[in-house]
């Protein structure tokens, strides 16, 4: 299943470090579709104090997923990943990429 509209937003998040200095982002999102949100699959894209994009090792961006949800519509959640090689992550951007449904289906973005 893929739409134009993406069911899931994210409306904030937070930097933060972790007992050894490495990154984690605290992505904050709410269901906006009609249906329950079980998984969902993010590329976070780093960039540091500069502005300038993290590429380590020729990776532009972190992938992460959420794969333990239940989230009904219109209810919000937060999910925190750990920034491992990304150390001086200062700002993100951050793309919904997949979607997995209770229903079994995927939304593609």
């Amino acid at each position: 299943m893929t739409s134009q509209k993406c069911p899931l937003k994210i409306y904030g998040y937070e930097i933060s470090y972790n007992s050894i200095g490495i990154p984690e982002v605290t992505l904050k999102y709410k269901n906006k579709g009609t249906k329950i949100i079980k998984a969902f699959s993010v590329k976070i894209y780093c960039y540091n104090a500069y502005n300038e994009p993290l590429t380590p090792f020729g990776k532009s961006y972190y992938a992460g997923i959420s794969d333990d949800e239940n989230l009904k519509p219109n209810e919000t959640n937060d999910s925190t990943w750990t920034m491992n090689l990304f150390d001086t992550t200062k700002k993100v951007k951050v793309k919904i990429y997949k979607v997995l449904f209770s229903d079994g289906t995927i939304w593609k973005g």
